[in-house]
């Protein structure tokens, strides 16, 4: 980190800025994942595939909507630390390590969590609300599928 504090602020704007950029593009794919999902269960439904085989890869797509919204999360966190830093008043040279720039990285690394934490964290994120939704509508619909085909 440079003795310069305009230009670690420099540093730090050009981060915020692409990390911001990348963390609304992860909003723009987590969108395609649960499009992809809408599209399959229509697929799914209309060729009368099996619901055990159409609830297996629902929920697998579902899961990977939570792992891909755990990424967009980990670059949430280094944003606020930035943005903090990037805060009127802050003096960026008396900032801890945290906010030295460009150590989206290390800061991850330090922070990694096991095997076990780490699948804990795609689950959690997997079942937030606007992850979950329209997973868990479309899990249901596929399970319903065939008591609503038996009345028609």
């Amino acid at each position: 980190m440079s003795d310069n504090p305009n230009q670690n602020k420099e540093l730090l704007s050009q981060e915020w800025q692409i990390l911001q950029t990348q963390f609304d593009s992860y909003e723009k794919f987590s969108l395609v994942i649960k499009l992809f999902n809408i599209g399959f269960t229509v697929f799914s439904i209309t060729l009368a595939m099996p619901t055990l085989i159409s609830l297996v890869i629902i929920s697998i797509v579902w899961l990977q909507d939570g792992i891909w919204k755990t990424f967009q999360q980990r670059i949430e966190q280094r944003l606020l630390v930035v943005e903090v830093a990037l805060a009127p008043n802050t003096n960026v040279n008396e900032a801890n390590n945290e906010t030295a720039p460009c150590q989206f990285n290390q800061h991850f690394l330090k922070n990694r969590a096991g095997a076990g934490k780490l699948i804990t964290e795609y689950v959690k994120n997997a079942c937030r609300p606007t992850v979950a939704y329209p997973h868990i509508v479309l899990l249901a619909l596929v399970l319903l599928m065939p008591i609503f085909m038996n009345t028609l």
